[in-house]
């Protein structure tokens, strides 16, 4: 019987093995490139323009399988780091900037239950996305827009953190998440 079992385990564990193997061969590659053109060509087909920043930030969270533990007078509890994805980026077309920005946890067993990010633009203008989720998704996005009245070279600044299941939540880095661009 324990044989029956270890080997129905040991087919699930190879089945799942050439399937990952499978998705990594068959993913197209360009999805994790990056375009690369010159001005000249640019220009000739769009003037929207494409400025991309991405930051993984770390998140720490209580892992509840282990217990508290007693070490002479002090308690400790075990942790886990668990991934998000922060991505942030500027889509320029003429003088007007559109950020843009996703949130996405890596831990798909955690989900967003609430947001708090600003979008700070060099021109003064901020955009604040302050709600709750209600859906309990595994990532968020969003987007904001401004003009600048002068062309040249811009920058944007995420700020602020999400609140997930299975933990406090987490925050941008104080000095925020900058993308920088130029506007015609």
């Amino acid at each position: 019987m324990n044989g029956v079992i270890m080997r129905i385990v040991y087919m699930k564990k190879l089945i799942c093995s050439i399937l990952f193997a499978a998705l990594i061969l068959v993913f197209p590659t360009h999805s994790f490139a990056e375009v690369s053109q010159s001005k000249e060509e640019l220009s000739s087909n769009s003037s929207s323009v494409r400025q991309h920043g991405t930051i993984t930030i770390p998140l720490e969270v209580t892992n509840n399988s282990v217990s508290d533990s007693v070490y002479s007078d002090f308690s400790t509890q075990a942790t886990k780091i668990v991934y998000a994805t922060v991505d942030f980026w500027v889509d320029v077309d003429g003088s007007t900037a559109l950020g843009n920005w996703i949130i996405t946890m890596d831990d798909k067993k955690n989900k967003i239950i609430h947001v708090n990010i600003s979008l700070v633009w060099s021109n003064g203008q901020k955009d604040t996305f302050n709600y709750s989720t209600n859906g309990v998704p595994t990532y968020v996005t969003n987007q904001g827009e401004t003009v600048y009245s002068s062309s040249g070279l811009h920058s944007a600044k995420l700020y602020g953190g999400v609140s997930v299941t299975g933990a406090t939540g987490f925050n941008l880095p104080t000095n925020g998440a900058k993308v920088t661009f130029t506007t015609k």
